[in-house]
């Protein structure tokens, strides 16, 4: 996978979640289930932050987990407004980091699991 590809898959991402955020605006307060939509920007941001580090060790996704329960706890995001700031933010970040990321830096292999794997190579997960 290239940077081209990289660039137009979180292209892609970006306008898939805002027609999910755009869908979830039209919900009450009441009717609004902040759960999925917290889930799913703390799981964007867990895998950026991830992929931002030179060189995560056990310690820094012990800390990794720590930090994304403390950002994404869903009772701090008690309206669909709220999710999109925070979501904004992580988007904006996301944006920042794919722009930069080299050809090389997708080659870099990094271990999930029990697997090892590349941002360029993500599909073998």
């Amino acid at each position: 996978m290239t940077k081209a590809d990289i660039l137009l898959l979180f292209e892609y991402d970006c306008w898939a979640n805002n027609r999910v955020l755009q869908a979830a605006s039209a919900l009450s307060d009441e009717q609004f289930a902040r759960d999925t939509l917290v889930h799913i920007i703390g799981g964007e941001w867990g895998w950026l932050t991830y992929w931002k580090e030179n060189s995560p060790s056990p310690a820094f996704l012990a800390d990794l987990w720590d930090r994304h329960d403390a950002l994404f706890y869903p009772d701090r995001f008690p309206n669909v407004a709220a999710v999109r700031s925070k979501w904004a933010e992580v988007e904006k970040e996301r944006t920042e980091f794919v722009s930069c990321v080299t050809e090389e830096a997708l080659t870099r292999m990094l271990i999930v699991r029990t697997k090892h794997v590349s941002l360029g190579r993500c599909s073998t997960w």
